[in-house]
């Protein structure tokens, strides 16, 4: 009827001793490879790291619905620069409220992340690929080039009370 199956078995090994595990046998901690990352992923991070994350995902769902909503819709192309405005708003709003005083540093990363939010919601497309403004190549030159140009103008120092 049946065949008969035999269960595998296992023979003890001693550890390896080499310098990836641990004494007691464990495997250590490895080591984080550097992955190959274009140029304007790491511009895009840059940008993105100006932006709190709550203003992130507000746009950015905000455009991915209006991106599913009919075109033909009146109300599309209005909500969007809502949006946008309020993401703009929100954002050096919410920078300065994570700041522990409100002095030269706080208020310059407030005004870079309002910069950044502008460049990622153009990099998004959103009311500006419904208006018919959104080119991908200045897209990328925007975005790189503000990576670049806001590495010219370091961060303030803070004054240690």
């Amino acid at each position: 009827m049946g065949r008969i199956v035999e269960p595998p078995t296992f023979r003890m090994v001693d550890p390896p001793t080499d310098s990836n595990t641990t004494p007691m046998g464990a495997a250590a901690p490895r080591k984080k490879i550097k992955q190959p990352v274009s140029k304007g992923d790491k511009a895009l991070d840059k940008v993105v790291n100006f932006i709190p994350y709550e203003v992130l995902v507000f746009y950015g769902g905000v455009v991915g619905a209006l991106n599913s909503a009919e075109p033909s819709a009146r109300w599309r192309i209005p909500l969007a620069w809502a949006c946008l405005g309020l993401g703009a708003i929100l954002t050096p709003i919410y920078r300065l409220k994570q700041s522990p005083k409100w002095d030269l540093a706080a208020w310059y990363i407030a005004f870079m992340s309002m910069i950044a939010f502008g460049v990622w919601a153009y990099s998004l497309g959103g009311i500006f690929a419904f208006k018919q403004w959104y080119y991908p190549v200045i897209s990328g030159v925007v975005v790189l080039a503000f990576s670049v140009i806001s590495g010219l103008f370091p961060l303030p120092r803070r004054q240690v009370e």
